[in-house]
């Protein structure tokens, strides 16, 4: 009976253990921005961690030409990281809305941010 006792607590030891997870998210395909302007920005994220992104909502480009980013999410933050000779990083609050679509707002703190603007993305 003591030998069955140990070994039930040490299967439930084990099942209790949790795994080491990778809490980063990837994406492939289009993105389209449908508020707060439909059509202004384009996300094509091209692989596990590039994107491209057209339009001048999210990198405050000066024209619509596309540029290619790295990408990560991680802890609900999307960062995009310029791949351009000079680097520069932008960090996003991320929270998917439904399976073909996300947000992403430019306040990360979880605070309120004066003059923030959400930014609504579906899939194409």
């Amino acid at each position: 009976m003591k030998k069955y006792l140990i070994l039930i607590a040490l299967i439930l030891a084990v099942l209790s253990c949790k795994k080491s997870q990778n809490n980063s998210k990837s994406f492939s395909g289009i993105y389209i921005e449908t508020s707060p302007t439909a059509n202004a920005t384009q996300l094509n994220f091209i692989s596990s961690d590039q994107v491209t992104i057209t339009g001048s909502q999210i990198v405050n480009q000066s024209n619509l030409a596309a540029n290619t980013f790295k990408y990560q999410v991680a802890n609900n933050i999307i960062t995009f990281i310029s791949t351009s000779s000079s680097p520069d990083t932008i960090a996003y609050l991320f929270q998917p809305s439904g399976s073909s679509g996300f947000s992403l707002n430019p306040c990360t703190c979880l605070c309120p941010c004066a003059n923030s603007q959400t930014l609504f993305f579906t899939r194409k």
